[in-house]
């Protein structure tokens, strides 16, 4: 196999609402290529610079009119249920939207020969793994909720696809991502909005909990990097940052930055440390490299916090 993959120039990115699927369309569309964004609505502010379609991912006959009006080279599914805090008494909903809707997404990539797929997977597929190293692409699936559940099945099927059929799918296990477009609930994001606006943080725990945190920006560089990158031997990738963060180390972080931060934890229970994901074989493959460490990436987020 030749180790070439031109870049793709008409890309599907589903979730140009989100946090990574807008940030990752504007990026691609400044690069000169055509853009076409999806998810429920428009996009808030005006033009996005780029075009955008409004749909259900579930309503099949709308998807697949959507590849039958444009002829994709690529496609980047950011959109569906973003994280286990979504939508958890609607388990059914969050299997039609992750794990159905990707499969469809799947089939007409399939049918149409795009050639590339790039997948949102995430950290949260890996579940409760055990062992003191950090997680490799190989580790096994042990999904806590149903939404990791969804992860998981979503990554078995861009392998199954790519082992059956020859559909070109990446899938990027995405770590703890924190700055902005977040909606979501976030630990950082709480902290942040608390300080500024004056009010206490009281959080659970000790604090000693840690986590493999990742700036929005270093996962859309990913995901560009994942579109672009020829062939890679894997179909899954972890992304992540390159050590993991304490709640008391990232609470350090905002006190140091925002001095009036009022933040105490108010249980005694220990925190453990979550195992971490490796990212070496990103690094290799992919040339990925994450750029914002920790106090970097919360100086960020803060500033943009005060501009909304």
């Amino acid at each position: 196999m030749t180790n070439t993959h031109e870049p793709q120039q008409t890309i599907l990115v589903t979730g140009t609402n989100g946090m990574l699927g807008r940030p990752l369309a504007a990026r691609l569309a400044a690069e000169g290529r055509t853009v076409v964004g999806f998810d429920l609505a428009l996009p808030s502010g005006g033009d996005p610079g780029f075009t955008v379609e409004i749909g259900d991912l579930r309503d099949g006959k709308t998807i697949s009119a959507l590849f039958g009006r444009y002829r994709f080279d690529g496609v980047v599914h950011c959109g569906g249920i973003s994280g286990p805090m979504v939508a958890p008494n609607r388990p059914l909903d969050v299997s039609a939207i992750n794990i159905s809707a990707t499969a469809h997404l799947l089939e007409l990539a399939r049918q149409k020969d795009v050639s590339r797929f790039v997948h949102c997977s995430s950290i949260a597929a890996y579940g409760a793994a055990t062992g003191s190293q950090p997680i490799t692409e190989d580790g096994g699936f042990r999904p806590v909720d149903v939404y990791g559940a969804t992860k998981a099945a979503g990554d078995a099927l861009i392998h199954a696809y790519r082992e059956e059929h020859g559909l070109d799918g990446i899938a990027l296990r995405i770590a703890r991502v924190y700055g902005p477009g977040r909606t979501t609930s976030s630990f950082v994001a709480t902290l942040i909005e608390d300080a500024l606006a004056g009010r206490p943080t009281r959080a659970p725990g000790d604090g000693e909990d840690r986590y493999q945190y990742v700036y929005r920006d270093d996962v859309v560089a990913a995901l560009a990097l994942a579109l672009d990158a020829p062939r890679p031997p894997l179909a899954a990738y972890n992304i992540g940052n390159l050590e993991t963060t304490s709640d008391q180390e990232v609470a350090a972080i905002v006190r140091d930055l925002l001095p009036d931060a009022d933040i105490a934890f108010e249980a005694t229970r220990a925190g453990h440390a979550r195992q971490a994901m490796d990212i070496a074989a990103a690094q290799r493959d992919l040339g990925y490299v994450p750029a914002v460490d920790m106090r970097t990436g919360i100086a960020s987020y803060i500033e943009w916090m005060r501009k909304e």
